[in-house]
């Protein structure tokens, strides 16, 4: 019995031994970790928002302003599907919701503004939606060539990106605060006509070959429109800009490094001491040193109220001698700076006051 035990209790102690080796090992020689792999930082490009290359044209100190509220009725509440304004006195009855935008024959594109000699100022009574009694509700629209888009009241905006021949014609557009109300880059023979704009965070129309008629862009926290290349803005009235954006730096029209752009017979209403807004320029022209200047600007026969330079007209490395500004209309008193600021070389001529017959110089106010 003693040799048994003997056996029994070395036995016991030699696993009990090496159990003891085995948990040491363990304790001082723990297994490596994989480390993690290393995170890649992406930049994305962003657009020039305005307040960019600013500083090589650099505005005068500004001046304390004493701002009112306006008496003019602009009281909305900026939400995603909040119905606009209504500028006229008929009521808004919308349809079922669609699907789908309406499509139809593509008809001849009307004229819906008078000639150039016969021009009346766009306002509430002749820009815009014509007829609001039955429109249907849309959701965002993606355009595609030769179609029609009308009598819609659309939330989430249209794009029309590499498209021919598309019409949009009498839709309500709520871009429910995205970036634009109509985005058309790269499209050819675009019309938007008799439109209502607004709710957008950057501009109301942005992009490339289109004509914009007897619209009313409105409530966008940047500018009314943004065109590149082979654009006619006429007859529309552009207001509220800058909206509930306090560090916007809001144009009726912005064309930088733009193309073949003629800009005729609008009123631009961006009076510097409007509540709730912040306008720079009724019209802003300014190149990409470098890069690509602005060439071929007409800016003509328009009413212009406000902004720190009502027309603000740089080439920055193409032509200056391709900008003209000439017969427009301008409000006294309703600059902050004066009514223009121009490269050497920009076409002045004809320009008055809003009485038609006092001449208006840069300098002016």
């Amino acid at each position: 019995m003693k040799r048994i035990f003997f056996a029994h209790t070395s036995l016991s102690a030699s696993i009990t031994a090496l159990l003891m080796i085995v948990c040491a090992s363990c304790s001082t020689s723990p297994a490596p970790q994989a480390s993690a792999p290393a995170q890649s930082s992406l930049v994305r490009p962003r657009e020039w928002s305005g307040e960019e290359n600013v500083s090589s044209h650099p505005l005068p100190p500004e001046q304390q302003l004493s701002i009112s509220p306006t008496t003019r009725s602009v009281d909305v509440t900026l939400e995603p599907t909040t119905a606009p304004i209504a500028h006229s006195a008929q009521a808004l009855t919308l349809g079922q919701p669609t699907t789908e935008p309406a499509v139809v024959a593509r008809p001849t594109p009307k004229v819906l503004i008078k000639p150039a000699d016969d021009r009346e100022q766009p306002g509430p009574d002749n820009t815009g939606v014509a007829d609001q009694k039955n429109l249907k509700i849309s959701r965002k629209v993606t355009a595609v060539s030769d179609q029609v888009i009308e009598n819609l009241f659309i939330t989430g905006g249209v794009v029309a990106n590499d498209t021919k021949n598309v019409i949009i014609r009498n839709c309500l557009i709520d871009a429910a605060g995205g970036r634009y109300g109509i985005q058309c880059q790269n499209a050819q023979n675009l019309v938007i006509e008799r439109c209502e704009i607004y709710n957008m965070s950057s501009a109301g129309v942005y992009g490339d070959g289109f004509t914009a008629r007897a619209n009313v862009v409105y409530q966008s926290a940047g500018d009314g429109f943004k065109p590149g290349h082979d654009c006619v803005i006429e007859g529309n009235w552009v207001h509220t800009l800058g909206y509930k954006s306090p560090t916007a730096h809001a144009d009726g029209v912005q064309i930088r490094g733009g193309s073949n752009v003629k800009i005729i017979g609008n009123y631009f209403e961006l009076p510097i001491d409007e509540a709730d807004t912040k306008s720079n320029s009724a019209v802003f022209i300014q190149g990409v040193k470098g890069k690509q200047g602005s060439t071929d600007i007409l800016v003509e026969h328009n009413w212009c109220k406000g902004g720190n330079f009502t027309i603000h007209g740089f080439s920055d490395g193409g032509d200056a001698s391709t900008i003209r500004v000439i017969n427009n209309r301008f409000y006294r008193g309703s600059s902050r700076y004066g009514v223009g600021r121009l490269a050497d070389g920009v076409l002045w001529k004809g320009n008055t006051f809003e009485d038609g017959e006092s001449r208006a110089d840069p300098a002016d106010r």
